[in-house]
């Protein structure tokens, strides 16, 4: 069973994406709409940032113009958004702005190196990437032309960063880059890690396909839908969804091979992974629904909110957060837990004491057969007996 929504979070302008901060619980809500005053020599302005906690909002915190890609850094516990329009940084403790940081023109995106502790920001017209240290510019790093997407692997702690113009990957370890990958086709986005094979996707928009990169190598070009525009990681039976928002369908990746098609009623959006019940949940923009797959199949869909556009699992209360672009509002799921995706659930519990009780009966029936072969001498009285023995 998976319910409805549980509540729905007004919050400031058009709700965009979202950041699951893991330290505090919260989750920070980019509000791309701005209050902008164009004068003669200067354009000045903010947007702002919604900080929700469970079911409530907590705070607001004005941001830069445009605030759009935003990165948790667990090693600081500060969340990190990007503000497209005012060529900066802002650094989020808690609610509070701590810090706005200047970086390159036009930043794009961000993640975070848990290895080194630095969190990378593309710059799509300076053609480079900004390193930061807590709050302070580590280093700046010339990569390709208008990059964009950006992923951490975990398992060569590298950064990869898509070139979109260039139609290549750079491949960044520490404030270098150590290598350049060609995947042969226009706009690369590096959207999803396989934190078990150790390989990274990557959605090529101009030829409807998904790289898989191992290392520096290209291991395999997968054909997808028409328009993929991302991906998520399922931790728990190791498949890679990507949303084609063309084709309305989700492409399900194992490995190097396309395993399925999942087809949807709407455009998908950016899709998000519920490690506590193994479902994915994907916005349908046009429809003003979630559908909710396990597996290779839509186990239920969710109305929420006009124009959902990204979904965010919280880990510490198991909710599902689904921005709602039209409605300026969050639509707040919560699952059923404990349930099992193949539909295990209550049925493997009974399995489980069934069979501690078959294995309790046939102690029982060993220890009588021991006592017949081996009575105790009449001029003793019987022993306890001990648990365990």
């Amino acid at each position: 069973m998976v319910p409805g929504a549980l509540a729905t979070v007004n919050v400031t302008s058009t709700p965009g994406s979202a950041t699951y901060d893991s330290g505090n619980g919260y989750v920070y809500v980019n509000n791309m709409n701005t209050t902008v005053r164009n004068e003669t020599l200067h354009v000045d302005g903010f947007g702002s940032v919604s900080v929700i906690d469970g079911t409530s909002l907590v705070g607001v915190a004005t941001v830069g113009l445009v605030p759009d890609g935003s990165t948790y850094d667990s090693g600081n516990g500060y969340v990190y958004v990007v503000n497209t329009r005012s060529n900066n940084v802002s650094v989020l403790d808690g609610v509070s702005v701590i810090a706005t940081i200047p970086v390159g023109q036009d930043p794009d995106v961000s993640a975070y190196d848990s290895g080194d502790g630095y969190v990378y920001v593309t710059n799509l017209q300076s053609e480079n990437v900004t390193v930061i240290s807590g709050t302070t510019v580590r280093a700046t790093i010339p990569v390709g032309v208008e990059p964009g997407g950006v992923i951490y692997d975990s398992a060569d702690g590298d950064i990869y960063v898509g070139n979109g113009v260039s139609d290549n990957l750079s491949v960044i370890r520490g404030t270098s880059v150590v290598g350049n990958i060609s995947v042969g086709a226009s706009a690369p986005w590096p959207a999803a890690f396989d934190d078990i094979n150790g390989c990274v996707y990557v959605l090529d928009g101009g030829s409807d396909s998904v790289s898989v990169i191992g290392g520096t190598t290209v291991l395999k070009t997968i054909p997808a839908g028409r328009g993929p525009t991302s991906a998520v990681f399922d931790a728990g039976n190791g498949f890679v969804y990507v949303s084609n928002y063309e084709s309305e369908n989700l492409t399900v990746l194992s490995g190097t091979s396309s395993l399925a098609t999942v087809t949807l009623n709407s455009w998908p959006g950016g899709a998000a992974y519920d490690n506590r019940n193994g479902f994915v949940y994907v916005p349908l923009v046009g429809s003003n629904q979630v559908s909710v797959v396990n597996n290779t199949s839509v186990e239920a869909t969710i109305p929420v909110g006009t124009e959902p556009d990204t979904a965010t699992f919280d880990g510490i209360n198991g909710y599902v957060y689904v921005t709602n672009i039209e409605s300026t509002n969050v639509s707040v799921i919560e699952p059923t837990y404990p349930a099992s995706p193949s539909g295990g659930g209550s049925s493997s519990l009974v399995y489980v004491v069934i069979g501690v009780v078959i294995a309790a009966m046939a102690v029982g029936i060993v220890i009588g057969l021991m006592r017949r072969e081996r009575p105790p001498p009449a001029a003793v009285p019987p022993q306890p007996t001990i648990p365990g023995k």
